[in-house]
């Protein structure tokens, strides 16, 4: 094959060329391109056995494989627990369930998947139809690989460059024709998907058009004159834009936020070693950690943890005595150094320390605010016409922007100034550009071993197998080091997501969209043209000199590495999805964890958590798909074959993923879709500048200029899809908000009718004024095991804050729910499913309604008497430190310090005020989500209260 393919350069001394391409190149890969029976079948058997496995696995470990199966409202519905029964039920799940369950996201990813199964379906069934048997005539075989034969091997011939021949010219013109057939076949999908998906995307506004987070902008660019809550919110109604129902500026809280680290990292010492103390389960019959937390909430304090049920009417909890010797630390650096400690009490007096501070600087600490802040309109009509305005004549002032859901937001980030955001998006060019171009360095160590001499220098035993046998030296040279280039891959959407972070982007969605661009972006560069073009330092000098010579380089370059390509498509769909189905890597890190890192309720809750879907990590790879099939689709036409396989099997197991096993803790309503859609025209365009290139090789120059009209008919598709729906992708109509909510929103704030208008958004979502369970919120219930209770949810979108309540515009370090202690679960008794979701408030959380807080978790100052138990048995000089004082604030001067961090803080006040019967505890605190009519909350809120008080059962308060 090597000696088929046209260089220019072969009678050229004076360019020099690169070294042979090392084993396991796309390179190298092209020049032998044998081994792809061997390769379908061992990927065939792999994703066989993997698929198999997950059908027995799946009703087994339904908490791996079916988690979404637990939630209370949003649960799917129930598939048949027989071995393939499973398959029909879930492809007949209509989108709109989908919609439903899940929500548009997963619909719009859905439907892109379904789009490129149809499109390939039908463009294979005329590539195997007629292109192959046109490249049988032609007379083009392979004896080395029966799979080769008419496809792969006739893309060099193809690609070669001869005069023209009369015989191959109506072969030539069908080429053509096909093109073209496969480019307008993309036009009319993509056309179909995205008229559908701005379809979907208004009727799905339209409905959750009363919703907070539709009813909210984000500003950015706020002025020092207006960095206040009252005076933005009067600004916003003094321009006639509609009533403002609260307004929040964010603070810069990044001290309070390092108190909150600490105290969960406290916590959470603590609960260690409660657990290495009682055991987790505690296996006392008399053990009632309920009993003990809810003492502990009714008295404030408490002197003891250890069991004695000597005296049962003493004011002391009934405490056992542990056949365990109590858990020793020491108190210096790193808990190497210092004096040895009790661990319970010396933690618990930290952690009583640590909550102190918490509370009161959560409650009286003054913070400069940030030129960022989210305004909240009573009409869903106000937020669309302030998105859409320029409101201030300043440069760079007042910009508004649809605002991200709560738990969307990177709050972390969401207050850098713009200079530091700027100097942060350079830096990630920079290590993003290094990444891009210097990724041949780790790929290159890849490769050396794969080499026959490295293989022969750190592993001769599986050489000489190889050599023994044909098929197994096929999966070592040809095999591995695709799949060796596939896990590399793999890793690089973390590092991408996590320079996102670092770039200071403001939400996790577009965190997301940035992965998914940066990622693509690899793809397209390295994966593709750096491998197909980049074989000689003619081609890239050849290149900067003469642009025009693109499509020729294209054209012969593409043909080179198809095997490769088509390699790839076969990796990906037929072993990699059904591994991804059954989640191999996160069930191997799962039982890691439970076996050797787990230690306390809270860690096994954090482990079985439910898996959050990243799409910046899921589009990329289908994307690229879509971009290889069809750019290979005329060249190889057994490539559309496989890649209506990847297709099909995409959508079976990302539809059965998103309805039973991720979460996705917020909804962009299909975002992504047009960024899919521009990256679609891009494969386009390439594609048919290599056509184009082919046609002039093959001197037909007819044929490669005809595809000009081609490239321009797609240059036009495309703008005239981004003037048709570019904007309805981001925003409803004016209209249909009116005609749904009639046009009476705007109106100003002095001139309201409040008797008359008291019924305004009643379905607007409001927090209750009780507290619910913690787990309530976020739709999930799941199953006590043996060794946890799922009292609380983890702490993944803000490190400190439980990841429930999240769901309205206050900053988590401020309003956000606190973790509470966490004692190891009970033993021996029969694991029941909570009959009331509804638990009492824990007492960091309450205290923002009391004049002044205390959280105290339970010491361990009285244990001798308590239990009669004398020292510790291991001769150890057990130290009871005093508890510190928590810092007063008349004391202090209006500060608040714990090492190098100071707050300050306002006078302390007996938190009441004249509407507390009306707002829920974290209103309360000068750092509150400011309301700016609260007359009119209070009518919204009593209604809700009524219904939300018939709904649900009563429970017990403490």
């Amino acid at each position: 094959m090597d000696q088929l393919i046209y260089r220019p350069w072969d009678n050229d001394t004076d360019w020099p060329t690169l070294p042979d391409p090392s084993p396991g190149s796309p390179q190298d890969r092209a020049k032998n391109p044998t081994g792809l029976a061997a390769q379908l079948v061992l990927c065939t058997v792999i994703g066989t056995l993997c698929f198999l496995l997950f059908c027995l696995l799946r009703v087994r470990w339904s908490s791996m494989y079916a988690p979404r199966l637990r939630m209370k409202k949003h649960a799917p519905q129930r598939l048949p627990d027989s071995m393939f029964g499973w398959i029909i039920p879930l492809l007949r799940i209509p989108h709109t369930q989908v919609l439903e369950k899940v929500g548009l996201d997963a619909v719009v990813m859905l439907q892109f998947l379904l789009t490129g199964a149809k499109l390939f379906a039908l463009c294979g069934l005329f590539g195997t139809v007629v292109i192959l048997p046109l490249n049988g005539m032609n007379g083009i075989t392979n004896t080395t690989d029966p799979i080769h034969n008419n496809s792969i091997s006739a893309i060099s011939d193809f690609a070669k460059p001869e005069p023209a021949n009369p015989d191959t010219t109506g072969v030539l013109w069908a080429y053509l024709f096909f093109t073209y057939f496969f480019c307008f076949a993309a036009f009319y999908f993509t056309f179909r998907n995205y008229r559908d998906y701005i379809g979907m995307r208004r009727k799905y506004g339209l409905q959750t058009a009363s919703t907070l987070p539709a009813r909210t902008v984000m500003v950015t660019g706020i002025p020092a004159e207006l960095r206040s809550d009252r005076k933005l919110a009067e600004y916003f109604e003094g321009l006639g834009l509609g009533v403002v129902e609260s307004v929040h500026v964010v603070k810069h809280v990044s001290q309070l936020s390092e108190l909150i680290r600490e105290r969960a990292s406290c916590l959470r010492k603590l609960e260690t070693a409660y657990a290495r103390y009682w055991g987790n389960p505690c296996k006392d019959p008399s053990y009632d950690p309920d009993a003990l937390l809810m003492q502990a909430e009714s008295t404030d304090h408490i002197n003891a943890i250890d069991f004695s049920v000597n005296q049962p009417e003493s004011d002391r909890l009934p405490l056992f005595k542990p056949k365990r010797s109590r858990p020793i630390i020491r108190d210096g650096m790193l808990g190497i150094v210092g004096k040895k400690v009790d661990a319970v009490e010396y933690y618990s007096e930290q952690f009583n320390y640590l909550d102190d501070i918490v509370m009161k600087a959560r409650r009286l600490g003054r913070y400069p605010p940030s030129t960022v802040g989210f305004v909240t309109f009573e009409s869903v009509v106000s937020a669309t016409i302030a998105v859409q305005t320029l409101l201030h004549p300043g440069p760079f002032m007042v910009r508004t922007q649809a605002a991200p859901e709560p738990r969307d937001v990177l709050w972390n980030n969401i207050a850098v100034r713009g200079r530091e955001r700027l100097m942060r998006k350079a830096f990630v060019s920079v290590i993003l550009l290094l990444i891009v171009f210097l990724w041949g360095i780790p790929i290159g160590f890849l490769s050396t071993f794969t080499n026959v001499e490295s293989l022969e220098r750190y592993m001769p035993w599986l050489v000489d197998l190889a050599s023994k046998n044909k098929i197994l030296q096929q999966i070592v040279y040809g095999f591995v080091p695709t799949l060796a280039v596939i896990v590399f891959m793999a890793v690089l959407p973390m590092v991408f997501y996590g320079l996102s972070i670092i770039e200071g982007i403001q939400s996790r969605s577009e965190a997301e969209e940035a992965t998914f661009s940066k990622h693509f972006f690899f793809q397209l560069w390295n994966v593709f043209f750096v491998f197909t073009v980049a074989s000689t330092v003619f081609t890239l000098r050849e290149i900067i000199e003469d642009p025009k010579q693109i499509p020729n380089v294209l054209a012969t370059k593409l043909p080179q590495v198809a095997p490769f390509f088509v390699n790839y498509t076969i990796i990906q769909g037929m072993m990699l999805l059904p591994i991804q189905l059954l989640q191999i890597g996160p069930v191997i890190v799962q039982l890691f964890r439970r076996w050797f890192l787990c230690k306390t309720p809270r860690d096994y809750a954090e482990v079985l958590a439910p898996v959050m879907y990243n799409y910046g990590w899921g589009y990329p790879m289908p994307v690229f798909i879509f971009i290889i099939v069809l750019i290979y689709s005329t060249m190889s036409p057994l490539i559309l074959v496989f890649g209506t396989i990847y297709f099909c099997l995409s959508y079976l197991v990302l539809k059965y993923q998103f309805l039973y096993v991720y979460f996705h803790p917020y909804e962009v309503a299909g975002r992504a879709w047009p960024m899919v859609f521009s990256r679609i025209i891009v494969g386009l365009l390439i594609f048919e500048v290599t056509s184009a290139g082919i046609f002039a090789l093959r001197r037909a120059f007819q044929q490669s200029a005809l595809c000009a009209p081609l490239i321009l008919s797609t240059i036009l598709f495309k703008v005239i899809m981004d003037a048709a729906y570019n904007h309805s992708s981001q925003v409803i109509p004016l209209q249909l908000l009116t005609q749904k909510f009639g046009s009476n929103h705007l109106q100003y704030a002095n001139g309201i009718d409040h008797e008359s208008s008291v019924h305004v958004e009643e379905q607007t979502t409001a927090q209750p004024t009780r507290r619910r369970t913690v787990l309530d919120e976020d739709d999930f219930e799941a199953e006590p095991t043996e060794y946890t209770d799922f009292r609380e949810p983890p702490m993944t979108l803000f490190d400190g804050i439980l990841n429930t309540g999240m769901k309205r515009f206050g900053h988590p370090a401020i309003v956000g729910v606190l973790p509470q202690l966490w004692l190891p679960v009970k033993g021996g008794h029969q694991l029941q499913r909570r009959q009331s979701r509804y638990i009492r408030p824990s007492i960091s959380n309450i205290s923002l309604r009391n004049k002044r807080s205390s959280s105290r978790v339970i010491s361990q100052s009285a244990v001798a008497a308590a239990s009669n138990e004398e020292a510790p048995q291991n001769n150890v000089q057990t130290e009871y430190h005093d508890e510190p004082e928590a810092m007063d604030p008349e004391e202090t001067s209006g500060l608040l310090s714990n090492g190098d961090m100071t707050i300050q803080v306002d006078e302390e006040t007996d938190g009441t005020s004249p509407d507390s019967d009306f707002e829920s505890e974290e209103d309360e605190g000068v750092n509150a989500t400011y309301y700016h009519h609260p007359e009119r909350r209070r009518s919204r809120t009593d209604a809700l209260h009524a219904v939300d008080t018939n709904s649900v059962p009563p429970t017990s308060t403490p």
